[in-house]
């Protein structure tokens, strides 16, 4: 439809900053209420020292902060989306593709106060249309091809890496009532320590994606929980999906029905 038809060029690496945050022993994201949308476990910010004053606020309330820079957002189909500059020369073209279904997913279903589905399911439908649209329009044995296949198993080796800190931090967080903070949080950086040089030393060297030998896991429950709204649910869409016998139409209007 009207979604996508225009450009609009920035003076700027982001259109917005994220600010999430968490509780130190917890992977519960803290929330904001807005107008309309409802509980979102986000804010943004179009100015970075905003966004920065807001999440130091965040963190003297003694919880874990963290700020993103967002290349695009969805209008939620009130109002035209157009193509940022940003997301143009922030990724290659798979990314672009991706984030553009992605976004209109969100278009096409949002459902206030209920951050982690939105974003689930938009997730999924992004990487599945981005899918998709390679097989369509370059098809099964082209180069474009191989290089998503490998940059897929890439994404998957660190949402396994995600998932695994994430499993380690909630065990410990249950023993919330039995261990005092100080100690708590000791072992807590020490899973994240521990976590993260395994991911450095034993995974990412055997990665193809430039991106991804040199991302690191997360570094406090903010990253983990904000990541996690994205990636930790994939399972329950893709068995969506396949009850649906991968018709997308089926997709949403299951995800509606939920």
């Amino acid at each position: 439809g009207f979604q996508y038809r225009s450009a609009v060029f920035l003076d700027a690496p982001a259109v917005v900053y994220v600010v999430s945050a968490a509780p130190r022993a917890s992977l519960e994201p803290h929330t904001w209420r807005y107008p309309v949308l409802g509980e979102l476990p986000y804010r943004g910010f179009f100015s970075i020292d905003d966004a920065a004053a807001a999440a130091r606020a965040l963190a003297d309330l003694g919880l874990d902060v963290d700020v993103r820079p967002v290349t695009t957002f969805s209008l939620l189909g009130v109002a035209p989306d157009p193509i940022l500059s940003t997301m143009l020369f922030s990724s290659d073209e798979l990314t672009v593709v991706e984030t553009v279904i992605h976004e209109l997913a969100h278009a096409t279903l949002f459902v206030p106060g209920q951050g982690a589905f939105n974003e689930g399911m938009a997730t999924f439908i992004g990487r599945e249309g981005r899918r998709r649209f390679v097989l369509k329009h370059y098809g099964e044995g082209s180069a474009i091809r191989a290089r998503m296949d490998s940059q897929d198993r890439d994404d998957e080796a660190y949402r396994r890496g995600v998932g695994a800190l994430a499993f380690d931090l909630r065990v410990l967080f249950a023993q919330a009532a039995a261990v005092k903070e100080a100690e708590l949080l000791e072992r807590k950086d020490h899973i994240f320590t521990e976590h993260q040089r395994h991911w450095a030393l034993e995974v990412a060297p055997t990665l193809t994606s430039v991106r991804l030998r040199r991302a690191r896991l997360p570094d406090n429950n903010a990253q983990l929980s904000a990541m996690g709204i994205y990636s930790l649910k994939q399972h329950v869409y893709r068995a969506a999906y396949a009850s649906c016998r991968e018709d997308m139409r089926c997709l949403l209007a299951l995800m509606r029905r939920a």
